[in-house]
């Protein structure tokens, strides 16, 4: 794990560590953090089984022509190029296990032929505070 943890400017209760924090100037993907981090208060996170609690696993992909993309209001968003989802595990095959949240993204650049990015959140203790922590597959 990383020495450096930054707070999240928009959720105080979110950290992300030096190597989440080098990752997002690298991919100029600050806004991918940003809804990892946004999520943490929404009704699907907080409604998490025990083992979601304990590590998120969180990714964006392409969509999928079995997306049913909705934005905010449950409306539909026939536009939205990407997802960004979190569940608790990720089979064999790629597919995320019992996903818990999701947010469609409208628009993205993201070359997916390099890959679909992946983070984790964990709760965590900073000094004498608990708070969910976003940190790369490889400082786990």
């Amino acid at each position: 794990m990383s020495d450096t943890i930054t707070r999240h400017s928009l959720c105080r209760g979110v950290c992300f560590t030096s190597g989440v924090a080098a990752y997002r100037e690298e991919h100029n993907c600050h806004w991918l953090i940003d809804i990892v981090a946004t999520r943490q208060g929404s009704r699907g996170v907080r409604a998490g089984d025990m083992r979601f609690q304990s590590l998120q696993i969180w990714r964006l992909r392409p969509i999928q022509p079995s997306d049913k993309p909705v934005d905010f209001d449950g409306q539909p968003a026939p536009d939205a190029t990407a997802v960004v989802e979190a569940g608790a595990d990720i089979d064999n095959d790629g597919e995320m296990i019992d996903v818990q949240d999701r947010q469609f993204v409208g628009f993205t650049d993201w070359d997916f032929e390099q890959g679909w990015p992946k983070f984790y959140v964990a709760p965590t203790m900073v000094g004498d505070e608990k708070v969910r922590l976003i940190f790369l597959p490889s400082e786990y």
